[in-house]
């Protein structure tokens, strides 16, 4: 048996209670309506401190949408840089430095490549194209990764011993590359005739006997170097042939003569006196004080005379001027 009291239940509360509830909801929702960083600086703003004004304008509560989107995708884009790529053992940033600056111009050629392709033809499968596995083999190879994508086509390859090997005259006595070691090859030289490509292009476009215009040939130099020692079998012995390795080697000692002409005709020019014709040196070289001291020794010896089979001055008046002998 329950009693019941009289008045209102103790769960629904007094009326100056519910009254309470209900103010307090109202200045919670106003407060989160009118919040301060909505609202602008009032007062003597411009009396602040120049750096304190900045660092309120900063403040992540005056932050639109734009700016909090900007600000997450450059931490995004940071990140990235400094994570080691997926399936690689460099970071972003390290395969941007081996590709001489290319990778990111060759990875916005292959999503614009993929994106032309799928277009055309929704059925497009990116592993049967040749084109999209060898951009794809230079990008795997700057980021450290060991996938590589076989470009090459079966004609050129036969099966020795249960392994593919390259067709040519030893390839019987296994004195031919693999399948994988001529792609590998391939992708290293390819990686070498875009950085030849990039410098061809700043040749054209740099200014005549300009350092930019020398740095690009040195670059394109170093880069046929490259491709010379690579076919020389540099890095594998059974690449090529005789012959071909041969020609290879010629190219290379070719290379490497251009280099040194161009770096002491670099040196030639730093230590000559018109480089510091501009900057007003006063300084003489050693070579033209010699020149200056010869000229002197030359005036002070026509100014002697030998009489007697001895040297001495000129007088310089007939006074001082010695009788003659009789």
């Amino acid at each position: 048996m329950g009693f019941k009291l009289p008045g209102k239940s103790m769960h629904s509360g007094t009326s100056s209670h519910t009254s309470a509830l209900k103010m307090k909801k109202h200045s919670m929702a106003k407060m989160y309506k009118d919040s301060p960083a909505d609202k602008a600086l009032v007062g003597k703003q411009e009396n602040l401190p120049e750096d304190l004004k900045a660092k309120i304008e900063a403040s992540p509560a005056k932050a639109t949408t734009p700016e909090i989107e900007e600000r997450t995708s450059k931490n995004i884009e940071e990140r990235k840089k400094k994570e080691k790529a997926y399936g690689g053992t460099k970071t972003w940033s390290e395969g941007q430095k081996d590709s001489g600056g290319t990778l990111n111009q060759i990875t916005k050629d292959q999503r614009k490549y993929e994106k032309e392709m799928e277009a055309k033809d929704p059925s497009w499968n990116k592993r049967e194209d040749n084109k999209w596995k060898k951009r794809q083999n230079k990008i795997n190879k700057h980021l450290g990764s060991s996938k590589v994508y076989d470009t090459i086509p079966d004609r050129k390859t036969k099966d020795v011993d249960g392994e593919t090997k390259m067709k040519g005259l030893g390839s019987n006595k296994s004195k031919t590359l693999t399948e994988s070691q001529k792609q590998d090859e391939k992708t290293k030289i390819s990686i070498e005739k875009d950085k030849i490509k990039n410098a061809k292009s700043d040749i054209k476009s740099s200014p005549r006997k300009s350092d930019e215009k020398l740095d690009a040939k040195d670059r394109r130099d170093k880069s046929q170097k490259e491709i010379g020692e690579i076919k020389s079998g540099r890095d594998n012995k059974k690449t090529g042939t005789v012959i071909s390795r041969f020609i290879a080697k010629q190219k290379v000692k070719r290379n490497q003569r251009q280099l040194d002409r161009r770096e002491k005709n670099r040196n030639k020019n730093e230590d000559s006196p018109a480089k510091y014709a501009d900057k007003k040196v006063t300084k003489k070289s050693s070579s033209t004080a010699e020149k200056m001291k010869k000229r002197r020794d030359s005036r002070e010896l026509k100014k002697k005379v030998t009489r007697g089979g001895k040297a001495y001055k000129k007088p310089s008046s007939l006074v001082d001027r010695p009788l003659p002998k009789k």
